[in-house]
């Protein structure tokens, strides 16, 4: 497969603050690819995401969800390993 076409720009932009609450800045409302990069990312440090709250940031996308997609990105986080 070549590279054109591809999206290398990650799903959500995720910052950790000093007092252990992370932000995930939403870039796409693509549920399935965002739940299984937080489940990667849960995958390579199980202990930052046992216990820390996420703060869900819609700011980056054009327009913010729809009740029903927010709820489906919600669970689909939650899946993935995300409090």
């Amino acid at each position: 497969m070549s590279a054109v076409g591809m999206d290398y720009e990650p799903a959500g932009e995720l910052k950790i603050g000093q007092v252990g609450i992370a932000n995930l800045r939403i870039r796409t409302l693509d549920i399935d690819r965002l739940a299984a990069e937080m489940a990667d990312r849960v995958r390579r440090a199980p202990n930052l995401f046992r216990r820390a709250a996420v703060v869900v940031d819609f700011g980056g996308l054009s327009q913010t969800p729809d009740v029903a997609t927010a709820r489906a990105l919600l669970d689909g986080l939650r899946k993935a390993g995300v409090l």
